[in-house]
Parts: C-alpha cells; structure tokens; sequence
C-alpha cells in the first residue's frame, strides 16, 4: 500500500522526523481569469496534503546556511562580499 492509497482512505501517515501526509478538502468556489476577465465554477476536491516536522524544517535551514557558507556568501556587505558571489553565479 502507497501513502496516496492509504490517505486516500483517510489515514493520516506519519513519518517521525519527516512529516505527515493527510488528505485536505477544497471547496466549490469561483476562479477568474484574471487576462480574459471570466469567472469558473471549480468542483470541490480531494488532494494529498503535507506538513513537514519541525526538525525536518531546522534541517533544512542548517543545509542552506551551510551551502551558502560553502559557495561564499555573506551576510552583510562590510567588503562587497555578497556582490561578487552574486556576480560569479555562486547564490543558491
């Protein structure tokens, strides 16, 4: 059995350390066009949601300061330092 087959069921799937996959419910409502002007009736549905772990969450912010370390940019602008990073292409 697949996360989609068991939350399609109704299950809420928990992995420790990762998140949790549950099924979420829209709605009937309008949408607009907004280049063409006309307004859409969209059905209600039925899609897969996540909500990721707080310690997944920190993990990722330490993995983009370290990468922006690694690559040279730098918070701040004492010497230009962020600017020629920039420049080289080397911000992530």
């Amino acid at each position: 059995m697949t996360i989609a087959d068991a939350a399609a069921k109704g299950h809420e799937i928990s992995l420790n350390g990762f998140g949790k996959f549950m099924m979420t419910r829209s709605t009937a409502r309008e949408s607009r066009n907004h280049s063409t002007g006309p307004t859409t009736q969209l059905a209600a549905s039925k899609r897969l949601g996540f909500a990721s772990a707080k310690s997944a969450e920190a993990q990722a912010e330490w993995l983009t300061f370290t990468m922006r370390r690694q690559f040279g940019v730098r918070i701040g602008k004492p010497d230009g330092g962020a600017e020629r990073a920039h420049a080289a292409g080397a911000c992530i």
